[in-house]
């Protein structure tokens, strides 16, 4: 088995902030200062209405936001942010970021991404300032009122069904055509990116978990030249060439049919009447689109174990860790141990990835043949470390060494396969103020090698 040291220090990511004091200001013009990503108060109770609609905000036949108040927040590098008030307030609210002034484009929008509460996604750029916009829907009954709100970076979010990589990326009005040619250009963990391919319900599921996916391209597309093609159903077609089997289109669609030109290209629809489901679209009202990344090896696809569950409910204290990760750490994520390739101990090409680990801070590779999940430190230990193998992750120059203790080949609790083993990655976790104990581990991965 070997393990990846470049994904080992591959993170390096500002420091989660504890909770500010910030409650937002009234007006635009006199926007709240708050700096770095982690969880901030708002209190719109006696707020105003301040901005006015986009069409961007578009929801629900809404277009503005009600009670709004206002922060002022500037990029601390290039990447994908969230902001969020999901299960942070029990107000229905909405949110919209704001390109540098209070005159500027709106660039991302949303409301009732879980539940009543909202979540917006954009690309942002280092050093340049974004206003938040955070109040209530129009004529909402819950509000306004007081809560929290969380800035972290979006990273790809591994779905430990297949265990391929998505990620959601904000790009207003971008268009079919061109989010195709981004989303190959994208690379994550050294694999090429291309728009998500959804071919069964599990896939489908778990991509509607990821966070704001409304009008966003998926990579679909009617092949007009097919021999296959008619309207408004014939043709359709993956970008990979994966068979066109499995769909999930909102009731009526497709269509072809819509106010701006024929519909060839594939959307997601999320929220109020729509549900989860597909729509076919022409260029228009896009909000962004969805890579995958297929990091997943079908000869030994194994099974995460072990990880935060996307409201924090299974971690210690309560931190936010997204589906697949383990719990959240110092840089506002929880760190991720996927295996690929062959397990077996005739021909071992079995490979761990450990990624999202706070840079510089020496680690644990542990394995044993039993499960459980038992809150220690900021994580959940899920093994008991019968094996260890000593891993010191050096961020300056990316080296990494690592020695295991028993001499036995790292898939094998004993000299011979067919047994299930565990692994998991504990490792030092000092900035994060949650246990108080300085450690964390990721989420688990489970394999069952042959002889």
């Amino acid at each position: 088995m070997k393990l990846k040291p470049a994904l080992l220090a591959a993170a390096t990511l500002t420091c989660f902030t504890s909770i500010g004091l910030a409650q937002g200001a009234d007006a635009c013009a006199n926007a709240q200062p708050i700096v770095g990503l982690g969880v901030f108060n708002f209190d719109n109770t006696l707020a105003t209405t301040d901005g006015g609609p986009d069409p961007l905000c578009l929801a629900f036949g809404q277009d503005s936001i009600e009670f709004d108040v206002w922060f002022s927040w500037v990029a601390p590098n290039d990447g994908t942010f969230i902001v969020d008030t999901c299960n942070q307030t029990v107000i229905d609210t909405k949110l919209g970021i704001y390109d540098g002034t209070c005159s500027g484009a709106v660039i991302a929008c949303n409301d009732d991404t879980c539940s009543l509460q909202s979540s917006a996604s954009w690309q942002a750029m280092a050093g340049q300032t974004y206003l938040i916009r955070l109040g209530i829907y129009p004529g909402a009954t819950s509000g306004p009122g007081t809560g929290t709100f969380t800035i972290t970076e979006d990273v790809p979010v591994l779905n430990p069904g297949n265990g391929n990589y998505y990620q959601a990326i904000a790009n207003p009005g971008i268009t079919w055509a061109q989010a195709n040619i981004d989303a190959q250009a994208a690379t994550f963990n050294g694999v090429a990116g291309h728009l998500a391919t959804l071919t069964d319900q599990a896939e489908n599921d778990f991509v509607f978990t990821i966070g704001d996916v409304h009008w966003h391209f998926l990579g679909g597309f009617q092949n007009l030249s097919s021999p296959n093609y008619s309207e408004p159903a014939g043709g359709w077609e993956w970008v990979t060439g994966e068979a066109w089997s499995y769909t999930n289109w909102w009731p009526g669609e497709p269509n072809d049919t819509g106010p701006t030109g024929p519909e060839h290209t594939l959307e997601l629809l999320q929220g109020g009447q729509y549900g989860e489901s597909w729509n076919d679209v022409a260029d228009v009202h896009s909000r962004g689109y969805v890579i995958e990344f297929e990091t997943g090896v079908v000869s030994d696809p194994g099974t995460a174990l072990c990880f935060g569950d996307g409201t924090g409910a299974t971690c210690p204290c309560g931190q936010f860790g997204s589906i697949g990760e383990g719990c959240q750490n110092t840089g506002g994520i929880g760190a991720i141990l996927v295996g690929s390739g062959n397990a077996s101990l005739a021909n071992d090409t079995f490979q761990l990835d450990i990624s999202g680990v706070p840079g510089a801070k020496p680690g644990l590779l542990v394995k044993g043949s039993t499960s459980f999940q038992n809150p220690v430190g900021d994580g959940i230990l899920c093994t008991s470390p019968q094996q260890r193998s000593h891993v010191q992750i050096t961020m300056s120059d990316g080296s990494t060494t690592f020695t295991d203790f028993d001499g036995n080949p790292f898939g094998a609790i004993s000299n011979s396969g067919g047994v299930p083993t565990y692994y998991q990655f504990w490792y030092r976790d000092p900035g994060n103020t949650c246990s108080g104990q300085g450690f964390n581990f990721t989420n688990a991965w489970t394999t069952t090698w042959t002889p």
